[in-house]
């Protein structure tokens, strides 16, 4: 080994290592958004995925977004000359989530999966009333003062990879809900990636929710 050429550090993952871990770690169900073992990351790649869609539909330019330091918010950046802040949270069906955890750590184990746990097709079936009730609750959960602020808009990204939240379920609810936030600005749902949805760039579809200010 030349001088130029530093020794490898003991405590350096290996690539191997890290794909252990993750496929370890891989969720077994709506995981199109899991796409790193660093949630940051994921955050980061979401609150990227929707900064492209506010340049595409909502005039934004030249806005970049970075970890923030302190949470909330996850993200922040700057855009027009103004701080904006994102909060990044995901809609997911926790029952269905574990039922097929059951399912893939029987697996794992090369055992029969417990009575509970899901089949590998199973999806859990949404409902405009349900969806509506968790925006709604989601909403309201990050309706809080931001740390560092203030942002210009204050923002929040809610991700899911749900099959069965569809545009068409997303138009029957939207147009039934408006949520009041005192803090929160704009909210927005990003679904994961479609072939079909060539007008939303990278074709993540994204919807924004509608909230009003409220005192």
């Amino acid at each position: 080994m030349s001088e130029e050429q530093e020794p490898p550090h003991a405590d350096m993952e290996s690539v191997a290592e890290i794909l252990r871990r993750h496929v370890e770690t891989e969720r077994a169900y709506a995981a199109y958004w899991k796409c790193s073992l660093d949630r940051q990351v994921e955050e980061q790649h979401v609150a990227a995925c929707l900064l492209a869609y506010l340049e595409a539909f909502e005039g934004w330019t030249g806005a970049t977004v970075a970890i923030s330091e302190e949470d909330p918010p996850d993200c922040y950046g700057v855009a027009a000359g103004k701080k904006f802040g994102i909060e990044v949270t995901e809609l997911v069906h926790e029952k269905t989530v574990a039922a097929h955890q059951l399912r893939r750590n029987a697996e794992r184990k090369g055992i029969p999966p417990p009575p509970k746990a899901a089949e590998a097709w199973d999806t859990a079936q949404w409902t405009a009333g349900a969806l509506r009730a968790a925006l709604t609750a989601i909403v309201e959960q990050k309706d809080k003062p931001a740390i560092g602020g203030p942002f210009s808009p204050y923002l929040v990204a809610i991700f899911t990879d749900e099959l069965t939240v569809t545009p068409e379920l997303i138009s029957a609810t939207l147009a039934e809900v408006t949520i009041p936030c005192r803090h929160i600005d704009d909210a927005y749902l990003l679904l994961s990636y479609d072939p079909r949805a060539r007008r939303f760039p990278n074709r993540i579809p994204v919807y924004k929710i509608p909230v009003s200010k409220v005192p």
